[in-house]
């Protein structure tokens, strides 16, 4: 009896240990979730703050080659480079974030391994 007391004692701690070693990973992949929604927010509100700027820009240029404001070509010239270069970085913006998303879909896939490869171990190990 004191032995399969003792196996009994044995499997409830090996319990507790994998408890609390998947409710460690379970913060993990929240805070690592969040973060990266953060991230995907945050990158999504620059590309739209830089689609207003070239989308004004657009504006202002189709105004002033409609003739609608008589300007110099240095004017043009500024908002098309302006243009431009909001462009670059939206585009930049977009790799970011094309990559910050494959760089969660891999850490996922990663920590489901590891996880899948835990309880295979502890399946294991019971037997």
């Amino acid at each position: 009896i004191s032995s399969t007391n003792g196996e009994i004692e044995e499997a409830q701690r090996k319990a507790e240990e994998w408890d609390r070693f998947y409710e460690s990973k379970r913060k993990e992949m929240e805070e690592f979730r969040a973060m990266s929604q953060q991230f995907e927010a945050g990158a999504r509100q620059e590309v739209q703050r830089l689609k207003a700027s070239v989308s004004q820009l657009q504006a202002a240029l189709q105004e002033l080659q409609s003739g609608g404001l008589r300007s110099d070509d240095a004017g043009i010239g500024t908002a098309e480079a302006r243009k431009a270069d909001l462009m670059a970085k939206k585009a930049k913006l977009d790799v970011s974030l094309a990559a910050a998303r494959q760089f969660r879909a891999l850490l996922r896939q990663q920590l489901q391994k590891a996880f899948a490869s835990q309880v295979r171990d502890q399946k294991a190990a019971q037997n």
